[in-house]
């Protein structure tokens, strides 16, 4: 199993979509995309379930901008990761400058095969 590999063809499909994306929180620029290492479920026979969270960002300019410019963003991601998102979920996230940005998870499963 390589999640590593898994990881970064949804990196790639970001990118082609020109939306910034890392799995590493030292090159977050909101907006942008955080690609968490995934839950992962053992399916016997058929390799594994990763169960990935995306965390997208917008900068932080108050709230009333953040729900403005996710609504475009979120569908932008989306469709770059072909709808594979069955929630998304408002959250917060720190960054490494210790600033805080508006955030929405989105949850969605893949299968990583042996």
């Amino acid at each position: 199993m390589d999640i590593a590999a898994a990881a970064q063809d949804l990196l790639d499909r970001l990118d082609a979509a020109k939306i910034r994306a890392s799995v590493d929180s030292r090159d977050l620029n909101p907006p942008c995309v955080q690609l968490r290492p995934p839950t992962l479920t053992f399916r016997f026979g058929k390799g594994w379930d990763a169960t990935w969270e995306a965390w997208v960002m917008l900068p932080d300019a108050g709230q009333k901008q953040a729900l403005a410019g996710f609504g475009p963003f979120l569908e932008e991601v989306q469709e770059a990761l072909g709808y594979l998102a069955q929630t998304a979920r408002p959250d917060t996230t720190a960054l490494g400058d210790g600033g805080f940005v508006p955030t929405y998870v989105l949850s969605f499963t893949t299968r990583i095969k042996p």
